[in-house]
């Protein structure tokens, strides 16, 4: 009776000392957040894709061209700094592991031109002037030209003073 109580407590602590396994796949479906959602032309920008399995290999990518690759921590978080592409425009990141767990994840980078927005505080500075005002000078000018026009027409009509 010893020996079987001795038995199963020795089988107990040993399974009881075993470190906590992480869940596989993740809880949770994988995703990108970035340090930026709308960065500047050639500005640094963090990628960081989100529960991935831990010490899985995650191929970054933009409009599909391989960006680079990095490992996740045991938190299935795997970081990757990266230069903004040289164009404006929308890029769609995605976030791909293939081994041991297939994941992927996708969000969308919107690259601004450097400058920022014309009469933005800190943009581009406003040159030129509108074009209302030359609108409102060439209305006025085609008032005056049609007043002229209808002042000769009564001009000849008037029968002369004998």
């Amino acid at each position: 009776m010893k020996r079987v109580l001795g038995l199963i407590i020795g089988v107990v602590a040993a399974f009881g000392f075993v470190g906590q396994a992480h869940a596989y796949p993740p809880a949770g479906l994988p995703s990108i957040s970035t340090s930026s959602s709308s960065p500047t032309v050639g500005s640094s920008v963090t990628l960081t894709g989100n529960l991935f399995c831990p010490n899985t290999v995650v191929t970054f990518a933009a409009n599909g061209v391989t960006l680079g690759q990095a490992t996740s921590n045991a938190a299935g978080a795997a970081t990757l700094v990266i230069t903004a592409p040289s164009t404006a425009g929308p890029f769609v990141v995605t976030a791909t592991a293939a081994s041991p767990c297939v994941a992927s994840a996708t969000i969308t980078l919107a690259v601004q031109a450097a400058g920022g927005t014309p009469g933005a505080p800190g943009g581009i500075p406003e040159t030129g002037s509108s074009t209302s005002s030359s609108l409102q000078y060439g209305a006025v000018a085609v008032g005056i030209g049609a007043a002229l026009v209808a002042f000769t027409g009564l001009k000849r009509r008037r029968p002369a003073l004998a």
